[in-house]
């Protein structure tokens, strides 16, 4: 389960066991109890349903790296071999939105975003991924203390 506000030390240090143990022995995990609302995971499921199920040429408009937008975003095609790089292709596809701060500070306004799909998408899309930033940024404290480092190691 996600961390929360009043989560104390010792509930710290047991998510973040739990976390190291899935990570060495698994390789991934899911995060359970994260407080996002489902009514909004639905609208960005609904979003990435919409783009997928836009023609093969409108979605080539945004291909990755192909166009005046930030470089790894935009439209990334089954078997194509970026995201990591590798020899077999990818056998999804997908529609890669970021945001960094920093250096390069990316911004979700310098997303390729569909005009053919509406400010609802881009509403839906915004939406979901600032929760899913809140929660990474709750998230923070469990991982730099499941890698052996202080709690607010990542500054969250």
């Amino acid at each position: 389960a996600a961390p929360s506000a009043g989560s104390g030390q010792e509930a710290l240090r047991g998510l973040a066991g739990e976390l190291r143990e899935a990570c060495r022995g698994v390789g991934f995990h899911f995060v359970t109890g994260h407080g996002i609302p489902e009514a909004l995971i639905e609208r960005a499921v609904q979003a990435a349903d919409a783009f997928a199920a836009l023609p093969i040429d409108v979605k080539n408009k945004y291909l990755m790296d192909a166009g005046t937008y930030p470089g790894g975003t935009g439209f990334l095609p089954v078997h194509n071999k970026k995201l990591p790089k590798r020899p077999k292709g990818n056998v999804c596809q997908a529609f890669i939105v970021k945001r960094e701060l920093g250096r390069r500070n990316i911004s979700l306004d310098d997303m390729p975003w569909p005009a053919e799909l509406g400010q609802d998408f881009r509403k839906a899309v915004e939406e979901y991924a600032a929760a899913v930033e809140a929660l990474s940024s709750r998230m923070l404290p469990a991982y730099a203390v499941a890698l052996g480092e202080d709690a607010d190691y990542f500054g969250a």
